[in-house]
């Protein structure tokens, strides 16, 4: 099936190439043609992370192939709130360009509709959620998550060093595999943890 989707995603690619070089100033088509090679970005990876492990869930290394980039909103209380539908990837050797390039975009794209936040000292928590057998990297330091502050740096940090920013990697069981990202002022830290333990509100 994986082979399937990814024959699929190249012969589409190869279509829209084929297309553009005939109309190369057609937006819709520079558009269709991204989408596609979007696509088979996510499909290469996606065989790549199950070729790496000896016995990969093939069902359960990512929520959902085809949204990678996720969602991005300002909550109800102010702070930067994004949703991944896989999780960090594994970077022992290289981080992850991909995955800073994808937060930069959600970034500018939310700096469109509002103004971000900008903190002194801000707090930056990242949980991943996925069932035991999906996640086949444990170590923290073989995650990318290294790539998350850079990509706020500059944006809603002045700089990403331990006084500017502090970091909390946190996980728990899911059926689906997601990736959360929270960025919030460092003295609300309190209020996050009292919403997370269900105290008030509704922890996505």
């Amino acid at each position: 099936m994986t082979h399937q989707r990814l024959h699929h995603a190249i012969e589409s690619v190869m279509e829209e190439l084929q297309m553009l070089k005939a109309l190369p100033m057609d937006l819709n088509r520079v558009k269709s043609a991204l989408k596609a090679s979007e696509y088979l970005t996510l499909e290469l990876r996606r065989l790549y992370e199950m070729m790496w492990y000896a016995s990969p869930v093939t069902k359960k290394v990512q929520a959902n192939v085809a949204r990678y980039a996720g969602r991005i909103c300002i909550t109800e209380y102010g702070w930067i709130h994004v949703e991944l539908d896989n999780l960090l990837p594994h970077c022992q050797y290289e981080s992850s360009e991909y995955l800073h390039d994808t937060l930069l975009r959600l970034l500018r794209e939310c700096a469109e509709r509002h103004e971000l936040p900008r903190y002194k000292k801000a707090m930056l928590i990242i949980e991943e959620r996925s069932d035991i057998t999906a996640r086949k990297v444990f170590d923290n330091d073989n995650k990318g998550w290294k790539v998350i502050p850079n990509a706020l740096k500059g944006l809603v940090i002045d700089d990403d060093d331990q006084y500017s920013l502090e970091i909390a990697l946190l996980s728990s069981r899911s059926d689906i595999s997601v990736c959360h990202i929270f960025v919030l002022d460092a003295t609300e830290a309190d209020v996050f943890f009292s919403w997370r333990c269900g105290n008030y509100g509704i922890y996505p």
